[in-house]
């Protein structure tokens, strides 16, 4: 005989009243409900995926203003829904239509391919209707089956995924910051710029986190044993040995946003 089924996660209305949500919205909730099936705190979810709690906390309430570029909230619904069992395609998808992230990125970056098109109440869709999407992406999740298992899975740490290898440029090993004049004594430290504010995490080769936030200038970087960058606009981030004025090389196109791996060079000499 086997288990006894439960009602699967829905969102309602929390007053019986038909209401409007948007596609962030809706991501938000889909992936605390799972969560909390999973009987996961927002601290354990986010130290299994190397985010900060409060970006969590941000996406779950659909606080646009606390959260990075759309480009990169995307990759996070991706990321947190993959880790939860729940299919991130559908959300994904609702996020690509969403007349909210279409502004604020208009508003962010001065770009040739700001949508001209403005949001319309009707991109907007019922709660009641969303009832049904919300239902099927978290029908997996039966509260029966989260009995002892998920007591113990929560009362542990976290299983630490594997450290996600930096992707390079051009491919080559490492990525080596823009060398300092022929002229000039090597430096080991690395800036990190970035042509417009844009979201970054940074580390130091043992994967200790040196930064993460919004990058709105340059920052400097003891570089000796490299840095690992993620950034949310690669096209915007470039890195340089400190002393030269260049701003460097983009670390990827607007898409590929991913780990890099940049290294101090030596000077060069003529």
């Amino acid at each position: 005989m086997g288990p006894e089924q439960s009602e699967p996660i829905s969102l309602k209305p929390s007053h019986g009243s038909e209401q409007s949500i948007s596609p962030l919205e809706l991501a938000g909730q889909v992936l605390r409900r799972a969560r909390e099936a999973k009987g996961l705190t927002i601290h354990q979810l986010a130290a299994s995926l190397h985010m900060g709690d409060e970006q969590l906390e941000a996406l779950e309430a659909a606080q646009l203003d606390n959260l990075p570029e759309p480009v990169f909230i995307k990759a996070m619904v991706r990321r947190v829904a993959s880790k939860l069992g729940v299919d991130p395609n559908p959300l994904v998808q609702g996020l690509n239509g969403s007349p909210r992230l279409q502004t604020c990125s208009a508003n962010r970056w001065d770009t040739q391919e700001t949508k001209e098109a403005t949001a319309s109440p009707n991109l907007l869709l019922p709660l009641s209707g969303l009832a049904a999407l919300a239902a099927g992406l978290l029908a997996a999740f039966h509260l029966d089956q989260l009995g002892p298992i998920t007591r113990k899975f929560a009362a542990m740490p976290s299983a630490p995924e594997p450290k996600a290898q930096p992707q390079t440029i051009s491919g080559m090993e490492e990525v080596a910051a823009e060398p300092s004049s022929p002229t000039s004594t090597a430096s080991q430290s690395i800036v990190v710029r970035s042509q417009e504010p844009s979201w970054v995490m940074i580390r130091d080769g043992e994967g200790a986190v040196l930064f993460e936030g919004t990058l709105n200038t340059s920052k400097t970087f003891n570089g000796e044993q490299g840095l690992e960058i993620y950034a949310g606009r690669p096209d915007l981030v470039s890195t340089s040995q400190e002393g030269v004025s260049q701003s460097g090389t983009p670390l990827g196109t607007i898409d590929q946003v991913r780990w890099y791996r940049v290294t101090a060079a030596p000077s060069r000499s003529e």
